[in-house]
């Protein structure tokens, strides 16, 4: 008798412990994790706009123009 009542209290002490302590820290790393990746995408598609947003730019279609130099006296 005193077997079962030790094994059963052992068994309510450990499912106390797991679902208190261990499924929340399971359930917050799970989501910290689901964030972090969320992130990550909003990065790459900013990464990316960007990215398409200069190429036109730069291919070319901006007009170089020689001879803007602007003199300077060095002041000391």
């Amino acid at each position: 008798m005193i077997k079962v009542l030790v094994w059963t209290f052992v068994i309510v002490v450990l499912y106390r412990f797991v679902t208190r302590f261990v499924m929340p820290i399971f359930k917050m790393t799970k989501a910290a994790s689901a964030q972090m990746r969320k992130m990550q995408q909003q990065m790459q598609d900013m990464q990316q706009q960007a990215d398409t947003q200069q190429r036109p730019s730069s291919s070319g279609s901006a007009k170089h123009i020689d001879g803007d130099y602007i003199e300077y006296e060095e002041v000391k």
